[in-house]
């Protein structure tokens, strides 16, 4: 099973990216490595289809989110690069949470 749960800080805004297949959303996530220390990992996430669009929305830079999806790669220039496949965000301090409806087109992005 290929599923991945992440919290951490937004690091920037949402950016909406126009492509063949319609609208995407992509933006980091600095995740801490340790409580021990401040450094940290950062996750690229791209939502498409509703959740994208509700993510574009209402997450600002430096917010707290939990998201789920899972671990997509491609190539580009020969060199293989991770993307987290959004499936669902979580709004830690309030439980609020967006869950698109199940479809099969967002595999590829």
């Amino acid at each position: 099973m290929n599923r991945i749960v992440i919290s951490g800080k937004l690091e920037g805004a949402p950016e909406v990216k126009s492509g063949a297949k319609g609208d995407r959303t992509v933006c980091k996530i600095a995740v801490r490595k340790s409580f021990k220390d401040d450094s940290t990992d950062l996750f690229t996430c791209v939502a498409t289809g509703k959740t994208g669009e509700w993510m574009a929305k209402i997450l600002r830079d430096g917010a707290t989110v939990v998201v789920e999806g899972r671990m997509m790669s491609y190539t580009s220039n020969g060199n293989t690069q991770w993307t987290l496949k959004v499936d669902e965000f979580v709004f830690p301090s309030s439980g609020a949470k967006r869950k698109p409806e199940t479809r099969d087109e967002d595999d590829e992005f």
